[in-house]
């Protein structure tokens, strides 16, 4: 069983400057992995709000279609990625 998810205004801080700084009416009613995930590009087009993914190669959350995506490895493979090129 999965633990209770928190609601979007629980969750710590995002990273994405985007999400920081428009509305919080168009940010993501329910918490999704993205939101904190640093390889992710969330832009905003008129009132429509986007998720693209740089590991999936696709938009992985809109407005109109909430993406579900909870738990992701994207923000540890960034972390390793980060660290390797610190140590190269």
């Amino acid at each position: 069983m999965l633990p209770t998810e928190p609601s979007t205004s629980e969750l710590p801080l995002t990273t994405s400057f985007t999400l920081l700084n428009i509305e919080a009416a168009l940010r993501p009613k329910d918490p999704v992995a993205c939101m904190q995930c640093p390889i992710a590009i969330w832009q905003l087009s008129g009132h429509t709000l986007k998720c693209y993914c740089r590991i999936l190669y696709t938009f992985v959350w809109e407005t109109h279609e909430p993406g579900k995506i909870t738990i992701c490895d994207g923000p540890a493979m960034a972390a390793a990625q980060a660290q390797e090129k610190a140590n190269s």
